[in-house]
């Protein structure tokens, strides 16, 4: 107990008594309880939602490289958000890429789910979408908000593809991103309208942060066919492959910042191919020897694996449509002689046309850096040669080529594709000098 002296010493008066707990009253309690008051009006006013949705937008912006907009914001709980009609735009040509009348973003477990109401993406702005995730979400972590470090996913009832005929709209899309301080992983599955529900086509995609940085992407589609331009937006080289071209397979594809990139085939998991590994359907001659050949084959590949341009190997089989087509003759001459297979020669020369009209294409094929060997699937008519097997028949006669025995030599294949490590020309005659085949063209 503090001596009767000091007691009085510090003695209030009452009524000061009274102002200090007046004053205590106001500034701790009547002031922080206004304050809050307040911004909770504030907080409900159109005013404030706007101000709240710009400065998200701006966030997005800078994360995803776009121009982002959103028209209204609105907050659910302290762990969920709702943005109202949000869009988003290139930024240079200022084209809208994709919009959705709504987003809902939810923090569960550590994980941000985020689930996107009638969006509608625009077919020709596919590859920016995909540049999108590869660039903005998986090769930059260091510039990411910090509470978009954290894993996420994205799900998607119904992604409506518009001014695309091609590309249908997607059902049950779904997105997850992990990154990490080594690498970003993402997973997309999808399926179309319609396909059942059990199957969907899976993309995987990693991004490892090394002294060079290198991405690796799987493709599987299961027992499904995708559509040849949906592929061709990953990788723009095989675009040229006709318009109604389809693939069912597996694909994997790795590239890194120093232009080294290799494609292959993707192992079967579980997926009755027989002994293919990928399937591809309504290919285009056309599209190997424009205006020298006619009509559509199917190609099953037994494996692939082209590294810097360059075929290390490749094996399948060569099915042509049952319609046939036209071919060259000149074409099957110079053919005949570049790829040194034994052909009816004096059959094709004496033909007085410039087309050859051909009722089936079937093959065999083995590419490796010993060269190339072909085997044909339909038999020869009975006034062939005994037993040889044709690559290509008309109604009338077995036309065209008995391969030799043995590899036909790399440095021959090179005569006839003007090069091995070239590319063919365009239908036009200008030298094709195609993109690395990355993600959508990514540089």
């Amino acid at each position: 107990m503090l001596p009767r002296s000091i007691s009085k010493r510090w003695k209030i008066h009452e009524s000061t008594q009274r102002g200090l707990m007046r004053l205590a009253f106001l500034l701790l309690i009547a002031v922080p309880t206004g304050l809050i008051l307040v911004g909770i009006f504030l907080a409900q006013t159109p005013w404030y939602s706007r101000y709240r949705a710009s400065v998200i937008a701006e966030q997005l912006s800078q994360q995803l490289g776009m121009q982002v907009r959103i028209a209204d914001y609105c907050e659910l709980s302290p762990s969920s958000r709702l943005l109202s009609n949000v869009v988003i735009n290139h930024r240079e040509s200022k084209r809208e890429v994709m919009n959705a009348r709504l987003v809902r973003a939810t923090l569960r477990s550590g994980v941000w789910n985020i689930e996107l109401f009638d969006p509608k993406l625009q077919g020709d702005q596919i590859a920016t979408s995909l540049r999108i995730l590869h660039d903005s979400l998986l090769c930059r972590p260091q510039i990411a908000p910090r509470n978009t470090r954290l894993p996420f996913a994205i799900q998607i009832e119904q992604l409506t593809v518009e001014n695309s005929t091609r590309i249908p709209s997607l059902f049950d899309v779904r997105c997850s991103i992990s990154p990490s301080a080594d690498d970003a992983r993402a997973t997309l599955t999808y399926r179309h309208a319609s396909d059942s529900k059990e199957d969907e086509i899976r993309v995987d995609l990693v991004r490892y942060h090394q002294d060079i940085p290198w991405t690796k992407v799987e493709l599987d589609t299961g027992d499904l066919r995708v559509p040849g331009s949906m592929i061709a937006e990953l990788l723009p080289s095989i675009s040229g492959l006709g318009g109604i071209a389809t693939f069912q397979g597996g694909l994997c594809w790795s590239f890194d910042d120093a232009d080294q990139w290799e494609v292959s085939t993707l192992e079967p998991k579980e997926r009755p191919l027989g002994d293919s590994i990928a399937k591809l359907r309504g290919l285009q001659w056309s599209s190997i020897a424009p205006s020298q050949w006619t009509g559509q084959f199917d190609l099953d590949l037994h494996h692939l694996q082209v590294r810097n341009g360059q075929v290390v190997r490749a094996s399948g089989e060569v099915q042509g449509s049952e319609r046939g087509g036209y071919i060259s003759r000149d074409l099957l001459l110079q053919a005949g002689h570049w790829l040194g297979l034994r052909s009816w020669k004096g059959r094709i020369e004496s033909k007085p046309v410039r087309e050859v009209w051909y009722s089936d294409v079937a093959l065999r094929f083995d590419l490796s850096s010993s060269g190339l060997t072909l085997t044909g699937l339909l038999p020869a008519r009975e006034n062939d040669v005994q037993g040889a097997q044709a690559v290509m028949t008309t109604k009338e006669e077995s036309l065209l080529f008995e391969p030799i025995p043995g590899p036909i030599p790399v440095q021959r294949l090179s005569s006839l594709l003007g090069g091995f490590d070239r590319n063919l020309p365009q239908p036009d005659g200008t030298p094709t000098n195609p993109p690395v085949p990355r993600l959508s063209a990514i540089r």
